[in-house]
């Protein structure tokens, strides 16, 4: 009995969209709509079912409603299908004067760019497949592998290239920075921490490297002892002055 009515509120034109008529462009309008209506009228079915003492109630107001409005939608359901119908032509019209105005290489390379998004799918259907055949960890780490391989030398390149700038900049901002006693109260605070999170991290990421797991091995982990290192070498002393300015007191 349920299912007989919830059957009497799916829209009639969901049932007939095979004999509908087609839009050229704005077809997937109708069908969004058809598909969110069965839907809306799924969830009101299940909903009256399990109403429990209120589906009497609700039985009124469902006829009563369906009595009031019945002659209002015989008379106004087939609008929305026409001006859909009047909007598709104007769409098209468009279209038509627009491929007289485009170039044939901007239309070309629009069909390119059209190909190749309709082949995207295929693209994902052959991941799917393998995901099927091999299990998504196996896909997954094939084309991780493959990235990888490809980009790995640039990578490298640009690690070795960059490194020392990098350094460099870095330490002119710690010396800029380090004269402010104010930053130097908040690095003395969480110079501390930081080590220790760091170092934490390190051990983290090491110890992952070495239990098998390959995204670890490719890590970067933070060069505490280089840093320290730079940071030693510069011999800085803070001198804190007015203004809350600081100089450089550069020891031998």
């Amino acid at each position: 009995m349920a299912i007989t009515d919830c059957s009497l509120q799916q829209p009639k034109s969901a049932r007939g969209d095979e004999s509908r008529p087609r839009l050229k462009y704005l077809d997937f309008v109708v069908v969004a709509t058809l598909h969110v209506m069965m839907l809306i009228a799924s969830i009101y079915c299940f909903a009256k079912e399990r109403s429990g003492r209120l589906k009497p109630t609700i039985n009124v107001v469902e006829h009563s409603v369906r009595t009031l409005f019945a002659p209002l939608y015989a008379k106004s359901h087939h609008l929305p299908i026409q001006l859909l119908n009047f909007a598709d032509r104007k769409v098209d019209e468009s279209v038509q004067r627009v491929k007289k105005c485009v170039p044939s290489s901007l239309r070309r390379a629009s069909f390119k760019a059209f190909n190749q998004a309709r082949r995207a799918p295929v693209a994902a259907r052959c991941v799917m497949a393998d995901v099927q055949k091999t299990g998504m960890v196996e896909t997954a780490s094939g084309l991780a592998k493959s990235v990888y391989a490809k980009y790995e030398p640039v990578a490298k390149d640009l690690y070795t290239k960059y490194e020392p700038v990098t350094e460099e900049y870095a330490l002119y901002v710690w010396r800029l920075l380090n004269q402010y006693a104010l930053f130097q109260r908040a690095a003395l605070a969480a110079g501390p921490l930081a080590g220790y999170c760091s170092e934490m991290y390190n051990q983290k990421v090491e110890v992952a490297a070495k239990s098998g797991y390959k995204v670890a091995a490719h890590l970067p982990v933070i060069p505490v002892e280089k840093i320290a290192e730079a940071l030693r070498t510069e011999n800085m002393k803070p001198v804190v002055i007015d203004g809350g300015r600081g100089e450089e007191d550069t020891t031998t």
